[in-house]
């Protein structure tokens, strides 16, 4: 198979770029041709879904065979999501590093899928008199965006035009059956989930259909479906565009979904030029961020519900902070930050990443699981589904559990979380008008383009961790460009340096770095990552740098007792110790007043051991 590398301008984000449909132009976008070759954490990550999820070829045609029987017919459940979940994350990871063996099998399950296709044009895992029902919307959202996804990264011309041909068919057949016509179904009347929601939430799989064949009536239906305000219960547009109330107050609090609608108002954003579409997701985000995200960046402490999160976080609850929550956040702040190219949407992206997405993997230190009843094989999904956040355990309960025909099982936050990982790479280094901007720093090497010339970059980091990141430039011929790099918003004392020379401060979040580049030139960022105490609520919790830290049974001590805090000159008494009870990417002892010490480590190292009896952790602590 040919190894082509395809531009950027035809990712799912910007497919309409091409088509001329976007009125919008992104601030940002994916790099040219480019490649990433990461050592860190990222590619560990990585590695492992794609071992573990995304090339298991038979886990591939279960997910297809539920189409064939049609497997949510007998409850209006929701299996039929997994596939596209996953095919939409595992294209994006593809993206990263262009794995051949990973696309053979992406392409080998997109031709199975469209095998299921009906005469009519519909994919579903509901019987056609059985449709229209509990999730039959979100289920034909995600083939539609799984499909979608594939896509932008399809080889094969003629594959791209027999999936466009579905999607169109798959989009007709919705139309002829839901809309504002006399004879039509609401689309606020498909589900009586969370004020349908669940339905409207196909808005962003419709606009990119626009975007890509230009065809009026994809648009008047993404209009139709704004126009229902995405809620039976309320207007979720006009209440974000209005701001007028936090997330946990909206008509619908399902944070995933919720989100998930949004996600579509920027893509109309995008067609539209419209600017309350952008406002609209802008109140919104910054609303979650200052009223609904926890400390690990996730929301919903109520169980996968908006509830004011922001405080409520240091209340013990069973159930917490879903990872198909983590993922949709990203989504949503991937795309402002392509958007507007404001930093903060990186910072938050960051934050979500290292705490609890990468917390959300599951490494293979617990081969067996005993809480699933009526299975017959008992295995950990590749991904974790809820991040405790007080006094609580890890492996609860798989999210989104469903039993399959054969009865094995899976779980939506198993499938939606290599999309997350996905994204990450793609915004690390990103292009602008005038360069490269820098947002995540790990070790490795990345390969672009900067019009015809090949660039290279190689990063020397232990970034977040550490105290610096290196990056030495390769360039065909001196070229004059400008390179952005984000400042890391939880360093007081970030510098740059360009060959030694100190750089002006940073300036909207970014230092600026504008030259003439030459092979050889090397850029340094020095940063400081000290333990810090973040208090709500009377207890208190210890971040250093990005990272969030957790107490951990394991180290033998008792995690609910109270803890007063040695302080010297304002600033708790710390100090790096190497792991001993179990494997820790980052271990801090800090010193109480009593003269004993605690230990923590970093969250996403915390509480993975699920077999271990001594397996609680908690975040925030008891003065």
């Amino acid at each position: 198979m040919e190894k082509k590398i395809l531009d950027c301008d035809i990712s799912a984000s910007q497919a309409g770029d091409e088509t001329g449909a976007c009125k919008v132009q992104d601030a940002l976008y994916r790099l040219k041709d480019g490649l990433y070759a990461y050592s860190g954490e990222m590619a560990r990550s990585i590695r492992f879904i794609k071992c573990e999820q995304l090339k298991d070829r038979k886990l591939w045609k279960k997910f297809v065979e539920q189409f064939r029987i049609q497997a949510d017919a007998k409850d209006s459940g929701w299996i039929g999501e997994f596939w596209g979940k996953m095919m939409r994350g595992a294209s994006v990871v593809y993206a990263y590093d262009k794995d051949e063996a990973l696309y053979s099998v992406l392409e080998e399950t997109i031709r199975d899928m469209l095998s299921t296709q009906e005469p009519s044009g519909r994919i579903s895992t509901y019987a056609p008199e059985q449709e229209f029902v509990g999730w039959d919307v979100w289920v034909r959202k995600y083939v539609m965006l799984g499909m979608e996804y594939f896509y932008d990264i399809c080889l094969d011309g003629d594959l791209k035009r027999e999936l466009l041909d579905s999607l169109c068919r798959q989009a007709d057949y919705i139309l002829q059956r839901i809309g504002a016509e006399e004879g039509k179904i609401c689309i606020t009347d498909t589900s009586t989930a969370w004020g349908c929601v669940n339905s409207c939430s196909i808005l962003e799989a419709i606009v990119w259909l626009y975007k890509t064949t230009k065809e009026q009536r994809y648009f008047d239906f993404a209009e139709y479906i704004v126009s229902t305000g995405g809620c039976k219960d309320g207007n979720l547009f006009t209440t974000a565009l209005e701001n007028v109330c936090k997330p946990h107050e909206f008509p619908a609090r399902k944070a995933y979904e919720v989100t998930s609608f949004f996600n579509g108002l920027l893509e109309m954003y995008r067609v539209t030029g419209d600017s309350q579409y952008l406002r609209a997701v802008q109140n919104f985000a910054k609303s979650v961020k200052d009223n609904d995200l926890s400390i690990i960046g996730c929301c919903g402490c109520e169980e996968e519900l908006f509830d004011n999160s922001t405080l409520t976080q240091t209340e013990y609850r069973r159930i917490t902070q879903e990872t198909c929550v983590t993922v949709t956040w990203i989504q949503l702040c991937y795309e402002l930050l392509c958007l507007t190219g404001e930093s903060v949407y990186a910072d938050l992206i960051e934050k979500s990443t290292y705490n609890a997405l990468y917390s959300a993997v599951n490494y293979p230190k617990n081969k067996e699981i005993d809480f699933i009843p009526d299975a017959v094989e008992k295995h950990v999904l590749p991904f974790d589904s809820y991040s405790p956040l007080v006094h609580n355990r890890r492996g609860l309960v798989p999210g989104g559990y469903r039993l399959l025909n054969d009865n094995t099982y899976y779980g939506c936050c198993a499938c939606i979380g290599s999309f997350g990982l996905g994204l990450i790479p793609q915004m690390s280094v990103m292009n602008d008008q005038t360069g490269f901007v820098f947002h995540i720093y790990e070790a490795g090497v990345v390969h672009a383009r900067w019009g015809e010339k090949k660039v290279c970059f190689r990063l020397e980091t232990a970034y977040p961790t550490g105290d610096s990141v290196r990056i030495r430039v390769e360039l065909e011929e001196p070229t004059e460009l400008e390179m952005k790099l984000r400042s890391p918003i939880w360093s007081e004392q970030t510098r740059c340096s360009i060959n030694g020379e100190v750089c002006q401060p940073p300036s909207d979040g970014y230092f600026r770095l504008k030259r003439e580049w030459k092979t050889g030139d090397e850029i340094l960022l020095t940063y400081v990552a000290k333990p810090k105490v973040v208090e709500i609520n009377d207890k208190f919790a210890v971040q250093k740098g990005v990272i969030v830290m957790a107490r951990d049974e394991r180290f033998g001590e008792q995690i609910d007792g109270r803890v007063q805090l040695c302080e010297q000159e304002g600033e708790i008494v710390w100090k790096s110790v190497a792991p001993t009870a179990f494997a820790a990417k980052d271990v801090i002892e800090l010193q109480c007043a009593d003269g004993e010490t605690v230990r923590l480590c970093d969250y996403a190292s915390a509480g993975t051991d699920w077999k271990n009896e001594k397996n609680k952790i908690t975040v925030w602590m008891n003065r």
